[in-house]
This record gives structure tokens, C-alpha cells and sequence, in this order.
């Protein structure tokens, strides 16, 4: 009778890939000797692996992408934090090989137009603390019936306690430790 009916219809993808977010999922500050981030994209992609990431790091050595997993949308990427005190956190650089559904690299034709620097960023301490100096506060020799310590960390510390510490008085009988008290790094 003259009319036409199409059954068939084209889903058209004009539209290129881009990062939509790129975020810490641990604690930070932190000791951890690996950190991760949640990779999301605008769209399902192929073809990320660790030669599209950059590890970003300040007063940290020895670090490096350790693995990338996940598929679609949704990508975690793990870092090794190395060693050292500073941050630490992750740049996708854009070479053409992620791709969509459809062919299209992230952020469209040409290479770095994709890439991503906007990550979260861990704050990393692999070092423990130490006692670099222990000064005694009292003239000595003394007849005192009490003596102070001054104890100072190379950095901040919480929970030291009289059980962290022993009395070294071979001479003396009845030494014992009464009170621990300060804060920070004394």
C-alpha cells in the first residue's frame, strides 16, 4: 500500500572516551608499602595498562605502578610507595591506546589530549620513628628522689607509655619509671 516501516535503527557514538575521576581508596597519611586508586571513565573502555601511568612522587624513591585490574568504567590502579616521607599519586598519559566500544581513543584522535592529572593524592611515611635524642634534665650527680628524660623523636609519635620504656640503673635498687608525659615528636 505504498508505506514503509524500518525495524532497524543505528546507535551512533560520536562522542570519545575521557577520565572522569581518579581517587585514593585507602587512608592517607599512610605507611602502606602499596596504595590504590579508583580509575572511573565517561565510558566503558579497552586497552589500559601500565604503560598509560605515571607515578607523581615527592621526597619518595624506588616507587612504580604495580598492577592495573578492572574492566569497563571502573579500573583500580595500585602503586608501590617505595620508601621515603612525602605524596605520592597517579597521572594517566594519553597515547591512543585506550579505546572505546567503538574505536574511539580517550579524549578523541592525538596523542596526551586525554590524559589525566588531576588525581587524588596520598600523603606516605615508610620510615619509622626514631629516638634521636634522650637528655637528661637534672645536674648530675644528684641526690634527687626523681630524675627527668627528655625523649625526642624524629617526627610525631603517639602511645609511647611507662611499659615502652626500662629503668637502666644496675647500682640502684627500687628504680623504677613513674610517668611518661609530653606530645609530638618530645
Amino acid at each position: 500500500n505504498g508505506s514503509f516501516s524500518a525495524s532497524e535503527t543505528y546507535t551512533v557514538d560520536t562522542v570519545p572516551p575521557e577520565v572522569v575521576s581518579c581517587l585514593r581508596t585507602d587512608a592517607s597519611p599512610t605507611s602502606a608499602t602499596q596504595v590504590t586508586f579508583a580509575l572511573t571513565f565517561s565510558e566503558m573502555v579497552n586497552g589500559l595498562d601500565t604503560s598509560d601511568l605515571v607515578v607523581i612522587a615527592s621526597g619518595m624513591t624506588n616507587v612504580s605502578v604495580a598492577s592495573v585490574s578492572g574492566s569497563g568504567t571502573s579500573y583500580m590502579v595500585t602503586l608501590n610507595t617505595g620508601t621515603g616521607v612525602g605524596t605520592l599519586s597517579v597521572r594517566l598519559v594519553d597515547n591512543d591506546s585506550i579505546r572505546d566500544g567503538v574505536g574511539h581513543p580517550l579524549g578523541g584522535p592525538g596523542e596526551t589530549n586525554g590524559s589525566f592529572m588531576d588525581a587524588d593524592t596520598y600523603s606516605i611515611d615508610t620510615i619509622p620513628p626514631v629516638v634521636t635524642g634522650c637528655i637528661r634534665n637534672e645536674a648530675s650527680p644528684t641526690n634527687a628522689k626523681q630524675v627527668t628524660f627528655q625523649l625526642i623523636f624524629r617526627e610525631s609519635v603517639s602511645g609511647l607509655d611507662t611499659d615502652d620504656l626500662v629503668v637502666d640503673a644496675p647500682d640502684m635498687i627500687g628504680a623504677s619509671i613513674e610517668s611518661v608525659s609530653g606530645s609530638g615528636a618530645s
